[in-house]
């Protein structure tokens, strides 16, 4: 058996602090990490919308008309994107109107 008298428990002060400590950093670092790439993210879908941008903008100079699809940006101007992160609503007006897009994250 087990004897309850005998047993020293300031023994378990520094593991259990030590253990306590681990812990908290670990759900900060968890924190931090998901915090992180949430703000990468947001970012990359910026850089995104102006890169689209740019692609309309120089179709238009160029060509003289604005990109009736998504597609013919990528095949023309090789512009690329992550699909499987973002979603690019791309609405075609007209050859002299700007075309309206929306950049969503998946």
């Amino acid at each position: 058996m087990f004897n309850y008298d005998k047993f020293n428990w300031k023994n378990l002060i520094l593991p259990l602090s030590i253990f306590v400590l681990f812990s908290a950093l670990f759900l900060d670092f968890s924190y931090f990490s998901d915090n992180l790439n949430n703000r990468s993210l947001a970012q990359e879908q910026v850089f995104l919308e102006e890169a689209l941008e740019k692609n309309i903008t120089t179709c238009y100079c160029i060509e003289g008309f604005y990109p009736p699809s998504l597609d013919y940006i990528i095949k023309e101007y090789g512009f690329s994107y992550n699909a499987n992160k973002f979603y690019i609503d791309y609405t075609f007006i007209a050859d002299n109107l700007r075309p309206h897009i929306i950049v969503l994250q998946k």
